[in-house]
């Protein structure tokens, strides 16, 4: 997902950042938070800056974090 990411951003969302502020979960739960946050920081300036495709790829990033929230 960071590759997606502008720069600023993945600099912000550190590993041993997320480590620290989550420590006892699961690969599954570490993907949820970073998902979580990346969309957080980046999905109206991805509607915004971003074109086409790019665009569809955080649309659709955005619909697998609801549907994960919903049937956790």
């Amino acid at each position: 997902i960071t590759f997606l990411l502008p720069r600023s951003v993945n600099q912000s969302l550190g590993a041993s950042e997320l480590r620290e502020s989550y420590p006892c979960c699961g690969a599954e739960a570490l993907l949820a938070v970073t998902i979580s946050t990346a969309l957080r920081y980046t999905f109206t300036a991805a509607l915004i800056h971003l074109r086409g495709g790019w665009s569809l790829i955080f649309l659709l990033l955005h619909s697998i974090h609801i549907a994960y929230i919903f049937f956790s």
